[in-house]
């Protein structure tokens, strides 16, 4: 079984004598079941991937990655070769909401740090195409991501509990955020990124569920969007309660749920930001409710946010409502 087979090689590869390299060779395509790449390992550990990977189409009930490299310090994964997650029936599945749970994520760093992504092609993902977690040190450098505009949930890069993280001169379009940076996330630089069609390069959501989140220097510069729905974008969710009763023979018990969060956003700059037929070209929305039911209007639970605009111009579509902070 090709599952087998990897997962051989990854341990020779892991725990060698020397350091040393995975290769998927050229002109080879390899249908696979999801693979878990553990760590640490003795010594750096090249993964070149120059044939193709594709994973089953089909729909894998509760199963959050298809390909994920855990607790690996100074890991490599280039190549040309692609990766193809084969996502259209969980999409559809989604869509006629016949699928409750989530969705796998194609490729999946976690928990590791001096790490290098770079030249692959991630396409059809079922959920996210690359998600960095609980990790440093990581680069990632000209990827080509894809997939059909009206895919849900397949958001291009996914950084979340990370810092020193570098995206650049990479090639973004799918359903979702090209970009996406989210809760506990710092010094982190997007440099070149094309975008589009997809949700535009977004911070967030930060604060779910009560819970604190943070964001801090976050810097994208030189990007060009087209043809999204938004372009940059901060959202947080809001600070909102609801309350269920439940009745017993004896008692009346009240439970209150709190859906937002604290935390802040700051040092974050947008810099020479190139957007063309983008529907909503800047949002900062402190209301954030996820199209969720029962989303009206509350207050915003964050602080004072400090906001500059520098040569900023072009043609919008349409105009966020106004926002607590910016509010005269």
């Amino acid at each position: 079984m090709p599952n087998q087979a990897f997962l051989a090689a990854w341990k020779d590869a892991c725990y060698g004598s020397i350091s040393s390299t995975l290769l998927i060779p050229k002109f080879k395509t390899f249908l696979l079941n999801y693979l878990r790449f553990e760590g640490p390992c003795k010594y750096d550990i090249h993964v070149q991937v120059d044939g193709n990977i594709k994973r089953p189409n089909q729909i894998w009930n509760g199963q959050e990655y298809w390909i994920i490299f855990h607790q690996v310090t100074s890991l490599s994964i280039m190549g040309s070769g692609e990766i193809d997650g084969q996502g259209s029936n969980w999409w559809s599945c989604k869509e006629n909401k016949q699928c409750p749970f989530m969705a796998a994520n194609s490729l999946v760093v976690m928990n590791s740090k001096q790490v290098v992504v770079d030249g692959l092609r991630l396409t059809n993902s079922p959920m996210m195409h690359l998600v960095v977690g609980f990790s440093s040190e990581v680069t990632i450098n000209n990827l080509q991501i894809t997939a059909p505009g009206n895919s849900p949930n397949t958001d291009g890069i996914h950084i979340e509990q990370s810092y020193n993280v570098t995206v650049s001169n990479s090639v973004i379009g799918t359903g979702d955020d090209c970009v996406s940076i989210s809760n506990n996330t710092y010094n982190v630089n997007v440099n070149g990124v094309t975008c589009g069609p997809g949700h535009g390069i977004s911070i967030g959501s930060l604060g779910a569920k009560n819970s604190w989140a943070t964001s801090e220097n976050i810097h994208i510069k030189n990007c060009n969007l087209f043809d999204t729905t938004n372009g940059l974008r901060i959202k947080t969710w809001q600070v909102r309660s609801t309350t269920d009763i439940f009745l017993s023979l004896q008692f009346v018990f009240k439970r209150t749920w709190m859906f937002g969060g604290y935390g802040y956003a700051k040092a974050i700059s947008f810099e020479n930001i190139k957007m063309t037929r983008v529907y909503n070209p800047i949002i900062i929305d402190q209301h954030y409710c996820n199209g969720g039911s029962n989303c009206q209007y509350e207050p915003a639970n964050g602080g004072k946010v400090f906001a500059s605009c520098v040569n900023a111009y072009g043609t919008k579509y349409s105009v966020f409502p106004s926002v607590d902070c910016l509010r005269g």
